[in-house]
């Protein structure tokens, strides 16, 4: 009873102070200039005062030193004494203060960072960091050696700008963060770490104090300084509370609680790559510039694709915080389950991510689908055949070494240890040589075609079978391998070796069907005529039609697909199709159509204000060397069989 007191104390506390302190900072805010005017990707239409997290760290810090002066019942952390403490104080002031200064005057996104990365190596060096992992494969930890630094410099950095991409509605970030933290309080206090839960509890009362004013429509903003402040202590929280923790799924736990923001900034980055790499975007743009792309603001965050489906701001902040709010029951139940529990509900929680996302409508995210890596080979940044070499030796490294790691993970630890970067490194010689050796990068990417892809098959399966026999000649201790290793290297390595040379015309299919500035059109024959319309249009230069289905009147194919793309029926189905597909114009495949039908076409097209054009292919014979009678006839077959088909038409 008295703990329960104690913690009703701890969190009653930086609430009230943060309820007083919030219009105190207001009228600073108004003061000294801080001040966010609305425009461009802002959501708001009134100028509303920033330094919102002056109050919400001033509260905490007033509360947080109080109750260790005050009370010792409820055990607050060694961590926050100490040098460490001292070292995580001077880390948050500096923060705090590098978010004034933004909130004033406004700072460039590279100063930001660059303090982030000093801040964060700063609490590294007072021992916040993930020195390792839990082994799924085994017992106990695999140490991250000099990897160690790089993963916490990455996740504090990371965890604190996500904080800061989604403050783009009223309360959404200082919501967001409360519900973090909130769930991070019970997660601590089941792995024994009642310290790390308090500080929680503490952050999470101030927050919740400001949110009073923060909450749609917005008195004042966290702003920068308070952004930064709630992601950095974010993101040291999670730290401590995956440390202390020994499940399997204990890095993952803090991972799932802050799942929102991490998810955006992800999404954000994904997005902008996708987008800056798309055959009909940044046309000759450097490859600088498409690079930094990821990181340029736009209004495509989950907050921005709610409100654009008609969502208003409260119902987007509120839709948020029950996303927030599940993943934090899943952070918690992950806390509490066993393996097998644990990843049912991991499963669920991925499930769920998926379909939310596929409910945005990201076009850049339609790419993802397909399972295709990005044409980067369309890129002015490396010579395109350099870039498939380092492609491919990274496919080769890659594909062996999970195919090793899932065939032989009973033996992981020894193994991997003893015998994987020799093998890989003789393995990836090999299949190399062989992929040179073959002209695999000979071929020209643009065009690459079916023939091509048969081609990397037979050559893959060379350099998989080759590789295999040398390592089973050998017959080395060292170098081990066996049979379901030598399959599914094959089948990883033609995965991504076929994938990654398709990809660009891939690409180019997706985009060209959604390409909605171009003018819709309909195909009358779904036939082989019509099937070869279609490729045409799609990689006809410009982007003036785009093909929507077909029509056909034989009633064997109303309702099927063909090339991915519907029939809608016969000729009579037209002005339904027109109004319900916004359709322009009509493409006759061929010219074998009946007379009757055409003139029904011609009358409803006039009505309804459409253009019709004749698609056909014709050889018009430059020169010939009095070819004899079985060439004649040759050409004459191929003439007649290729009648309405289509290289240079009326289009």
């Amino acid at each position: 009873m008295k703990m329960a007191i104690h913690l009703m104390i701890a969190f009653g506390v930086p609430l009230f102070l943060s309820l007083a302190l919030t219009p105190l900072v207001v009228r600073l805010a108004h003061a000294v200039g801080a001040i966010d005017r609305p425009g461009g990707r802002k959501a708001h239409s009134t100028p509303t005062p920033r330094l919102g997290g002056v109050a919400v760290a001033v509260a905490f810090a007033l509360s947080l030193t109080s109750l260790v002066l005050l009370d010792t019942v409820l055990h607050f952390p060694g961590w926050l004494s100490g040098s460490r403490g001292l070292m995580l104080g001077v880390s948050l002031l500096l923060l705090v203060l590098l978010g004034v200064w933004d909130d004033i005057r406004e700072l460039r996104p590279s100063q930001k960072l660059i303090v982030q990365l000093l801040v964060s190596t700063l609490v590294y060096a007072a021992g916040f960091h993930v020195s390792g992992i839990t082994n799924l494969l085994g017992d106990g930890k695999l140490d991250l050696g000099v990897l160690d630094y790089i993963v916490t410099v990455l996740w504090i950095v990371g965890v604190t700008n996500a904080v800061n991409l989604i403050d783009g509605l009223d309360g959404l970030a200082s919501g967001v963060s409360a519900i973090a933290l909130l769930a991070m309080f019970p997660i601590a206090m089941l792995q024994n770490d009642p310290g790390t839960a308090v500080v929680a509890l503490v952050l999470a009362g101030a927050v919740l104090g400001f949110l009073r004013y923060n909450f749609n429509p917005a008195r004042i903003f966290l702003g920068d300084s308070g952004s930064l402040f709630l992601g950095f202590m974010l993101a040291i929280l999670s730290l401590q509370s995956s440390t202390k923790s020994s499940t399997a799924f204990a890095l993952l736990v803090p991972i799932v609680a802050l799942g929102l923001p991490i998810m955006d900034t992800l999404l954000s980055m994904v997005r902008r790559l996708i987008r800056s790499f798309l055959p009909q975007s940044n046309t000759g743009t450097k490859g600088r510039r498409r690079w930094s792309g990821m990181f340029t603001a736009d209004r495509g965050h989950i907050h921005h694709q709610l409100l654009a489906r008609g969502l208003s701001h409260r119902r987007v902040v509120l839709l948020l915080y029950m996303v927030s709010c599940g993943l934090g029951i899943g952070a918690l139940a992950i806390t509490t389950a066993n393996n097998a529990e644990a990843s049912l509900v991991l499963v669920v929680v991925g499930i769920a991510l998926v379909v939310g996302v596929q409910q945005l409508r990201y076009q850049e995210i339609a790419v993802l689908k397909n399972g295709v890596l990005l044409p980067l080979f369309d890129t002015q940044v490396l010579n395109w055949n350099l870039f498939q070499v380092f492609l491919d030796i990274v496919f080769v490294i890659g594909a062996y070494g999970t195919a090793h790691i899932i065939s032989n993970a009973p033996n992981h630890n020894v193994y991997i240890e003893n015998h994987l970067w020799l093998t890989i490194t003789l393995t990836t010689f090999i299949q190399f040589v062989i992929f040179w050796l073959r002209g695999s990068y000979k071929a020209t990417m643009r065009q690459f075609g079916l023939a091509d892809s048969l081609a990397i098959v037979k050559t893959t399966l060379l350099a998989v079978t080759l590789s295999g026999s040398v390592l089973f000649l050998l017959d080395s201790p060292r170098l081990q391998v066996d049979l379901p290793t030598i399959v599914l290297d094959f089948y990883f390595l033609v995965t991504l070796a076929v994938g990654s040379r398709l990809s660009f015309r891939v690409l180019h299919h997706i985009f060209r069907r959604h390409n909605h500035a171009a003018r819709k059109v309909l195909i009358y024959g779904a036939d082989r005529e019509g099937v070869f319309a279609l490729h045409r249009l799609l990689s006809a230069d410009g982007d003036f039609l785009s093909p929507a289905g077909f029509l056909d009147d034989r009633p064997s194919l109303e309702g099927k697909h063909v090339n991915g793309y519907p029939v809608f029926g016969g000729h009579w189905k037209l002005e339904r199709v027109v109004r319900a597909r916004s359709i322009q114009e009509i493409v006759l495949s061929s010219d074998d159509i009946k007379p009757e039908v055409l003139r029904r076409l011609v009358v409803k097209a006039k009505q309804l204000g459409l253009a019709i054009r004749r698609f056909n292919v014709r050889f018009d014979e430059v020169h010939s060397p009095s070819p004899g009678p079985a060439l004649a006839d040759r050409l004459a077959v191929l003439q007649h069989n290729t009648t309405g088909q289509s290289v240079k038409t009326q289009l």
